[in-house]
This record gives structure tokens, C-alpha cells and sequence, in this order.
């Protein structure tokens, strides 16, 4: 093999590394962050369903047994956090105003 050839491939091959290792870092930052995000909704998943549980109860919504509770309540997360993913969505495409 030519030297001029093998210099082209071992450029080649280095570069391909740099843009494995570059990828590999970017998807190992999202992996992480998705992660964390999965412990934080975690860490919110009782006290949300307990407090609409609670105002499910309040509102004297006949439920016949726990089950119908949890489906009142599933539901009732379901719709808010469509709105909040919406409305954080719309706040977050929104462009940067000049200062």
C-alpha cells in the first residue's frame, strides 16, 4: 500500500473515532439527563397522585371502590400534564427577546 494511501485511511480512521467518541459523549449527556428526569418524576408521582386523590374526594365523586378513584385520578394527571407539556413546549419555542 502507498504511503499516501495508508496516511489517508489512518486519517480517515481517526476521524471516525473523534466522531464515534463525540457521539458517544453527546447520547451518554442525554441518557444521563433522561435519568435524573425519571428519579424527579418519581420523586413527584405519590404527592400528585394523593393530592388529586384527595380533591377527587372532595368533590364527592361517587367511586364504589379504590379502583375507580385511581382511574378518576389517572385521567385527571393525564389532562393537566397534556396542558403543562403544551404550555411549557409553547414557553420554551418561544425566541429569545433582544435586549
Amino acid at each position: 500500500m502507498p504511503e499516501k494511501s495508508r496516511l489517508n485511511v489512518l486519517s480517515g480512521a481517526k476521524k471516525s473515532a473523534q466522531e464515534f467518541k463525540a457521539e458517544f459523549k453527546k447520547q451518554t449527556v442525554t441518557a444521563i439527563g433522561a435519568a435524573f428526569a425519571l428519579v424527579i418524576a418519581l420523586a413527584w408521582n405519590d404527592a400528585i397522585k394523593e393530592g388529586v386523590m384527595s380533591i377527587i374526594g372532595s368533590l364527592g365523586i361517587p367511586a364504589q371502590n379504590i379502583y375507580l378513584y385511581k382511574i378518576y385520578a389517572a385521567v385527571a394527571i393525564t389532562i393537566i400534564c397534556v396542558i403543562a407539556i403544551i404550555l411549557f413546549t409553547r414557553w420554551s419555542a418561544k425566541p429569545a427577546e433582544a435586549k
